[in-house]
Parts: structure tokens; C-alpha cells; sequence
């Protein structure tokens, strides 16, 4: 009788809650405002099943075990409560919230024990190897979605597959806003210009047509906030673009660009072009942006703080700091000092570099040419720098380093590395004191006739002095080899043998 009555009460609260799903599509005149609202409560349907399943088992042990129901329950108001707080995306959800679906997993499985221990005076040992088994693989799986949800770089890369399944839904129809002149927003000169977590992409460049060759009035900074709908009609699309909006906040000596409440999602797609005229900011400052970066040809400083996607610096008078960056970094014809800091697998390389150069790449390699001043690089993969006129001091954790230089150095260069080889090529007529140190490796020097260093030995350590005051080049790699190459006309022609050593040069 109690299983019969039970199966009653719970096809009534099914048939209830339909019934309020359909009064919903009623009530609101906009069928799309009643299907977002099924979107949004659609878990309570897995919560109902849930008790209804956990009931089941408590007074007619059917079904037989109390797991499914609680699981049930459980994934009901993870999704219910993720809804309402405007979480999205099956890895954020997962990253949250996987702590509470553990727990109903072992709350099952104590119902399900205890309960069996009461009917049949008998227990089984609860947690045995295929339970524990199963908790690790949860934790195991929530854990790494936390890990991934803490990596934008990681984020965006397992998230592609899902968006262009998502992309494949969306209307074909994309409508496009505020390229007209009467949408160009005008920030007065002479203060710094910082643009605080734009969530798109953003572009700076110098005096030029906008992208509605908008005539310039002057020299104030103007800015055009491009908006792409994707929508099913021209109508839906105003009225999606028209709430985002750009707040400009203009204090003592920065001016403040930022959206205004805007909560990104796939109809959306933003873009912010600023144009700058010769003379009109101090520096320009761009903050957690989402989307990709390109600046190019201004005469300002330039500081980028957390990028989440690719940076592309190019034709830029002033220093440039990039800190943080999760994404390929790619500067070229600065003129001034440049300063990276990496934490992403993405290349990063620099080019045409005036001043200073100092990168800090934690996971990622380094490629660098043509560098006036000195430069300081301390990677965990290959580095690779050609060109350089300035002290050199660069450091792997994981990879080779390959050094290449056109001119006869003044300057000291300290190369070392974990794992790589290390390589150096230099002017044949080059004098320099020499520190080079491998400890699985060996060391092979080759050209440099005039200084008596002969070629190819087989040593784990050469110090050379020429007896005069030289730049010192400091070569040192723990597993590989060393190789130090001439270049240029003044190569000699090699022996057909390797050379031993001079006592001097043993020392």
C-alpha cells in the first residue's frame, strides 16, 4: 500500500510541476522569457527524481540501492544553485562544486550500508577498494578542473572544442554596432589612459583613420566600441547592443575606460579600437583584458598587467612592461627598455629592441634579434637570442640556448642551462677570456686560430686567459654539450686533428 501510495504522490508532483511549466509559457507573452526560465529550473526535474528514488528505497527498498537517488539530488541542486548564481560551463561547475557531489557519493553509500545492516543483521565494509576508488576519481576530476579553471591559457584551450559546438548553434546573422561617428566616445588629453578588464579585444593605434574615418578634431584620444550581435533579426540585436555601454571615469591624472555592468556571453562579441594622437596621453595602461591585444605606432609607455590572450607590440616610443602574460607575447621596434613576464607555454619573442630587454618565461621559450642594450632572459625552455649588442646574461631551466653574435663583444656573456646544450657564434677575430663548463657533455671550440684555443676537445671544463683585459664569455650546461663557433672571413683552416691544451689554457 505505502509503495502504491508513494508512486501516486510522486507522478503528482511531476504532473504539478509540468503544469507550472506550462503556465509559465502563458503567462509570459515572450515565449523566449519562458524558455530561459526553463533553462534556469530545469535541475528540479533530477531533484524530483532524486526524492522519489531516495523515498523508494527508505520505505520499499525499490530500488535496492539509495546511491542513484542521492547522486540524483545532488547534481539537481549543484545545477539549480550554479543557475542562479550565473555560473556557466560544464569545468567551472565542476571546479566549484565537485566537493559536494564526493560527499553524496559517501552519504550513499553509509545509507546504503547501514540500512542493509538493519534489515539483514549483517555490514559490509563500506568504503572498499571500487568506493575509494571511485571518491579519488572524483576528487581527481575536480581537483584538475579547479587547476584548469585557475589557467586562462589551460581554460581557453579545453574550452575550444565546446565553443565551436556552441558556434555551430548560434544564428547565422550578425549585425554590427558602433562604427557610425556619432558612437566615437572623446577623452581629453594629457593624462594617463588606462583601459581596466575589457572583455574582447583591443587595439591602439596611432593618429589615423578609424574604422568609419571618423575626421579628427585634435588632439583627444577617441574611441570606438565595436559591437557584433549575433541574432536572428535586426531588432533582437539593437536591443542586445544598446545595454552595453563604455564608462569613461576622468580623475586627476588618469582617465578610466571600462564596461558598464556587461556580462559576457556567446551572442556578444566586443572590440575596442582607440586612436592616439602624437602628444595626447602620458602612458597607456591595459588591465585583465579577455580578448587579444595589438599596439601599435604611439609614442607613450606602454604597460600591460595580466593579458589573457596573445600581445602584439610593434613601432612603440617608450618602455614597455607586459606582467603577467598567459598568451604569446610578440614585441618588435621598440624604442626604449622592454620587460616580460610570462607564465604561459607561448612563445615570446622580441625584436628591434632599442633599449634594455628582460624576460622572465616560466613555462614558455624566448626567442630575441637585434637588441641595443643588455639583455637579461631566464626561461624554462630554448632561448635563442642573434644580434645583441649589449651584456648578455641568460639562463634555462629545461631547454638550449643559442647565442649568435654579428660583432666583436665588449661586453661579458653568461650563458647557462639545465638540460640543453648551450651554443655561442662570434666574429673569428674575437678575444675574450673563456669560462665554459659541461658536466655530462663535452666542449668543442671551434675557429679562433689567433688565440691558440685549438678545437674539438673532449673536456668538461676550459678556462682560457689571453692575458689581457677581454670580456668574459661564461658557457655552462649540466647535461649537454658546449659548442663555441667563429664566424666570418677570418676562420683559419682547421687542423684534421683536435689540439691538447697549453698548460696556461688548463688553468
Amino acid at each position: 500500500m505505502t509503495k502504491i501510495w508513494f508512486k501516486r504522490v510522486g507522478i503528482l508532483l511531476l504532473g504539478l510541476t509540468l503544469i507550472a511549466l506550462g503556465a509559465s509559457f502563458l503567462i509570459f507573452g515572450d515565449r523566449t522569457h519562458a524558455f530561459e526560465l526553463f533553462l534556469r529550473l530545469w535541475p528540479i526535474f533530477l531533484v524530483l527524481a532524486g526524492l522519489v528514488r531516495l523515498s523508494g528505497f527508505l520505505l520499499d527498498r525499490d530500488p535496492k540501492s539509495p546511491l542513484g537517488g542521492v547522486l540524483l539530488l545532488a547534481v539537481g541542486g549543484i545545477l539549480l544553485t550554479a543557475a542562479f548564481r550565473g555560473d556557466s560551463g560544464f569545468g567551472l561547475i565542476l571546479a566549484k562544486y565537485w566537493f559536494f557531489l564526493l560527499l553524496a557519493f559517501v552519504a550513499g553509500r553509509l545509507i546504503a550500508e547501514y540500512a542493509r545492516a538493519n534489515e539483514y543483521g549483517d555490514k559490509r565494509r563500506t568504503f572498499g577498494p571500487g568506493t575509494i576508488s571511485i571518491a579519488l576519481l572524483i576528487c581527481g576530476v575536480g581537483l584538475g578542473a579547479h587547476f584548469v579553471s585557475k589557467d586562462p591559457n589551460l581554460q581557453a584551450r579545453f574550452s575550444a572544442p565546446f565553443e565551436k559546438l556552441a558556434a555551430a548553434g548560434k544564428p547565422q546573422s550578425r549585425f554590427t554596432f558602433g562604427e557610425k561617428a556619432s558612437d566615437v566616445i572623446r577623452i581629453a588629453s594629457g593624462k594617463r589612459l588606462s583601459v581596466v578588464e575589457f572583455p574582447g579585444n583591443v587595439e591602439v593605434h596611432g593618429s589615423g583613420p578609424g574604422p568609419a574615418a571618423v575626421p579628427s578634431n585634435g588632439p583627444d584620444v577617441r574611441v570606438f566600441l565595436i559591437k557584433r550581435i549575433f541574432a536572428e533579426s535586426q531588432s533582437d540585436a539593437a536591443a542586445i547592443a544598446d545595454p552595453v555601454r563604455l564608462q569613461v571615469d576622468s580623475r586627476a591624472s588618469e582617465t578610466r575606460v571600462q564596461t558598464a555592468a556587461f556580462a559576457p556571453n556567446d551572442s556578444v562579441e566586443l572590440s575596442l579600437l582607440i586612436e592616439v594622437p602624437d602628444g595626447s596621453i602620458q602612458s597607456l595602461e591595459l588591465v585583465r583584458s579577455s580578448g587579444p591585444i595589438k599596439v601599435t605606432s604611439i609614442e607613450v609607455p606602454v604597460k600591460l598587467s595580466e593579458p589573457r590572450q596573445s600581445v602584439v607590440l610593434k613601432q612603440i616610443e617608450g618602455d614597455v612592461t607586459v606582467d603577467g602574460a598567459s598568451a604569446l607575447v610578440d614585441a618588435s621596434t621598440i624604442n626604449g627598455n622592454l620587460t616580460i613576464r610570462s607564465s604561459s607555454g607561448d612563445a615570446v619573442k622580441a625584436s628591434d629592441i632599442t633599449g634594455s630587454l628582460e624576460i622572465k618565461a616560466d613555462q614558455t621559450s624566448v626567442e630575441a634579434d637585434e637588441i641595443q642594450g643588455p639583455v637579461k632572459v631566464n626561461a624554462r625552455r630554448n632561448i635563442k637570442v642573434t644580434n645583441f649588442e649589449g651584456p648578455l646574461r641568460v639562463t634555462s631551466a629545461q631547454g638550449a640556448i643559442e647565442l649568435v653574435l654579428n660583432s666583436v663583444p665588449a661586453f661579458d656573456i653568461i650563458a647557462e642551462t639545465g638540460r640543453g646544450g648551450a651554443k655561442l657564434s662570434l666574429p673569428a677575430e674575437s678575444i675574450f677570456r673563456l669560462e665554459a663548463l659541461t658536466q655530462s657533455g663535452r666542449i668543442r671550440i671551434r675557429g679562433f686560430d689567433h688565440l691558440g684555443l685549438g678545437e674539438e676537445w673532449r673536456e668538461t671544463r676550459v678556462n682560457f686567459e689571453p692575458g689581457s683585459p677581454a670580456p668574459l664569455i661564461h658557457l655552462k650546461s649540466s647535461k649537454g654539450d658546449v659548442l663555441i663557433s667563429s664566424s666570418g672571413n677570418a676562420v683559419a683552416v682547421t687542423p684534421t686533428r683536435p689540439v691538447a691544451p697549453t698548460e696556461a689554457q688548463q688553468k
